[in-house]
């Protein structure tokens, strides 16, 4: 038996809460929790446990978080765990039989450079 780690995996908090992160070098992080969860730090405090875990575990280099430009919440959390925002992309989110621009936040592993 090796001591591989799957470079897919899902995380599910509880019933409203699923994270799903694919892997190889970087990854893009997504994130939804139910209006009645929100405002208690719940999401901030995984979405730092999945970052812990994604640079200090699997060795990520990169994580990227994408936001609906409206959703001003999920901004905030990508914004106080130091994320950067490096753009937006047109119509990247489709949720509701509509799609969105999203703001595209990303960050580098800290102790690790990048080529320029």
């Amino acid at each position: 038996m090796t001591n591989k780690i799957d470079p897919n995996f899902s995380i599910r908090v509880d019933k409203d809460i699923t994270l799903h992160i694919p892997t190889i070098g970087s990854t893009s992080m997504g994130y939804w929790l139910d209006e009645n969860h929100q405002g208690n730090g719940t999401m901030t405090k995984s979405v730092k446990a999945l970052m812990d875990y994604g640079f200090n575990v699997l060795k990520l280099h990169r994580i990227q978080i994408l936001c609906a430009v409206h959703n001003i919440k999920s901004q905030k959390i990508a914004l106080s765990l130091d994320f950067k925002k490096e753009g937006t992309l047109k119509d990247a989110i489709h949720h509701y039989d509509s799609f969105f621009d999203a703001y595209l936040y990303a960050l580098i592993a800290p102790n690790r450079s990048s080529r320029t």
